[in-house]
């Protein structure tokens, strides 16, 4: 058996050849999987994804503005009951706290609450008090 050395150097050449499309696919195959390119890939797709729920939003609100109406009132309120709750709850204990404290003071002064009642019964908001026509 004997050997033909140009089947050697076309053997040679093709192993070259194939060698040489090898490391450039394993080059490809490298970037494509590097973490800056994934996270760029990701980054993609998120924001198209992103974009495009945000136009099926506006579409669905613009067919339907009732209906979204309704589910963003909804939402709102789902998402502000309980600070609103605490706010009202606060705003009433602050009031309680400020009525009491008008009533120690007027107890202090000797006055009662039927007197200062009676007060503001004689005397309403805008006549001038003391002053004869």
């Amino acid at each position: 058996m004997s050997i033909d050395p140009q089947s050697v150097g076309e053997a040679r050449e093709k192993a070259d050849g194939a060698r040489a499309r090898f490391r450039a696919s394993l080059g490809a195959a490298q970037r494509r999987i590097a973490p800056a390119r994934l996270k760029e890939d990701a980054l993609i797709a998120v924001t198209d994804s992103v974009d495009h729920a945000r136009q099926a939003a506006i579409d669905t609100v613009r067919q339907r503005p009732v209906v979204s109406a309704a589910i963003g009132g909804t939402l709102a309120a789902l998402i502000l009951w309980r600070p609103a709750r605490a706010l009202w709850h606060g705003g009433q204990t602050v009031t309680q706290a400020a009525f009491h404290h008008i009533e120690k003071w007027r107890r202090a002064d000797g006055e009662t609450a039927q007197d200062s009642e009676a007060q503001s019964h004689n005397h309403p908001v805008g006549h001038n008090q003391g002053q004869t026509d």
